[in-house]
């Protein structure tokens, strides 16, 4: 009976535990939105998985989001890509390494906007134009690549 007990509370300590983590969660989430309108929002998710990834405190709905967003783009990228070369279209002049990962157009996306604060109006720009910008300044393919 005494050992029934035991794993009952050991149960609902791990459920205070596991439901206290996510409600901090939801409380660091705050009032931020996963949408992401301009370059300037998409500078402020990917500003908070640079922090992540280098151990500083973070929004982690935040970097999550940003994450996602340039995963989703570098593989559309690789797409395109290989598409362009199976139906010999025009590929974009983007050349970016096979081990690239989005971590680093993350990076490259938060070291290129801040870099050139004034190229751009970045609450002006989409965020599909901020990462075209700063990966065609890092990554343009060579003649003939």
């Amino acid at each position: 009976m005494e050992d029934t007990i035991r794993t009952i509370l050991r149960g609902h300590i791990l459920l205070l535990v596991l439901l206290s983590l996510i409600s901090k969660g939801y409380s660091q989430a705050g009032d931020y939105s996963a949408r992401v309108n301009s370059a300037a929002d998409l500078l402020r998710d990917c500003d908070e998985a640079v922090k992540a990834a280098d151990g500083n405190g973070h929004v982690a709905v935040l970097a999550a989001h940003c994450i996602g967003y340039t995963e989703g783009f570098v593989d559309s990228l690789r797409l395109w890509r290989d598409v362009s070369n199976l139906n010999k279209l025009r590929e974009p002049d983007i050349c970016l390494p096979d081990d690239f990962d989005s971590m680093q157009a993350t990076r490259v996306l938060v070291t290129y906007m801040k870099n050139n604060p004034d190229r751009h109006d970045w609450k002006a720009v989409s965020p599909r134009e901020a990462i075209v910008f700063a990966l065609h300044a890092s990554y343009r393919c060579s003649v003939g690549h």
